[in-house]
């Protein structure tokens, strides 16, 4: 097999990018499929598309994160999924975006796990900013964002990722994003500043204790956020409430606010106004509104704003077919 990765020598932050290729498969008299990979940390949804150009409709398996997960548990996860995939046909590409994926190590050992796994004729590894540029701006150039439970954001040259200014995680970073709304709420409730007591009292009534517990809201949240195992995900899972407000003028208002956040700190990147921005995720699509008010009003030209990008990754590997003699896309 044939290795391709990034090197050390791209700038910090940039997501790396590998591609296995296999020599001693021989699948040219078989019918052959691609495999179109979206993995998160939560769960992972494979997409195969038949020789007939049609995406089968998608397998979703338990999430993984490169980053945080050794070789067998990897090899474990991606040998599950081949077997609840049940192709008809060898998978010639696969083409995986996922959580993690951030080192040319880390895309090395997923696409040697996938390729144990999956026999394909060409294995490509890349990052989840990766595959939302690509499956937003396809072939063109632009800035591809993330707004999800965390944020991420990159200048792609119509091929790949050209510069990305690190997120920075929840703590320090993630402007913009579900935890960093959740975080917005929580302090205006308990520093209160909220303004409408009917919102206050939802809150109270919306997390109020089980029978049983005596613990308020407050101990609740301190508890969640600071020993909790998962603590951006309970912050991001309040964004459904703050959408339920969200025709309130401060709640409004504080949503609005910490997208100019998002736009101010990360996009940053040479000649960004006069390129079309594309955001991604639950967070930029349920608020899509509020975004496209706060790009707006920061001097951005919106392209799309979708929930996820798989529909746009499919679309953009069906016009990437790889032959012996076609040169694969630059990574």
């Amino acid at each position: 097999m044939h290795h391709n990765c990034g090197n050390a020598s791209r700038l910090p932050g940039t997501p790396y990018a590998c591609r296995l290729q296999h020599t001693d498969t021989n699948h040219d008299t078989l019918a052959q499929h691609k495999l179109i990979v979206d993995a998160g940390s939560t769960n992972i949804r494979w997409i195969a598309i038949g020789p007939d150009g049609k995406p089968a409709t998608p397998v979703v398996t338990a999430g993984v994160n490169a980053a945080h997960c050794d070789d067998a548990r990897l090899r474990d996860a991606f040998t599950r999924a081949a077997a609840a995939l049940d192709t008809d046909g060898p998978v010639s590409e696969l083409h995986y975006y996922g959580a993690g994926c951030g080192s040319a190590l880390t895309c090395s050992r997923v696409a040697d796990a996938l390729g144990d796994a999956f026999r394909p004729d060409m294995v490509e590894v890349g990052s989840d900013m990766l595959g939302a540029a690509r499956g937003m701006l396809g072939d063109d150039p632009g800035i591809a964002c993330i707004l999800g439970t965390g944020s991420n954001s990159c200048l792609y040259d119509g091929a790949a990722i050209a510069d990305n200014v690190p997120p920075l995680g929840f703590i320090l970073g993630d402007e913009g994003s579900g935890a960093a709304l959740g975080k917005r709420l929580l302090n205006a409730i308990f520093k209160r500043r909220v303004a409408s007591a009917e919102i206050v009292d939802d809150f109270h009534r919306s997390f109020a204790a089980a029978d049983g517990e005596s613990d308020t809201p407050l101990a609740r949240v301190i508890a969640t956020v600071y020993r909790g195992d998962a603590p951006s995900r309970y912050l991001a899972s309040l964004a459904p409430f703050i959408l339920r407000h969200i025709d309130d003028s401060q709640i409004h208002e504080m949503v609005v606010d910490e997208f100019c956040r998002f736009l101010d700190l990360n996009l940053v990147y040479p000649g960004c106004r006069e390129l079309p921005v594309c955001f991604t995720g639950g967070v930029a699509y349920a608020f899509a509104t509020q975004l496209e008010e706060a790009c707006v009003m920061r001097g951005f030209t919106v392209g799309r704003i979708t929930p996820d990008p798989v529909p746009g990754l499919v679309e953009y590997h069906l016009k990437k077919s790889t032959h012996p003699n076609q040169q694969l896309p630059r990574l």
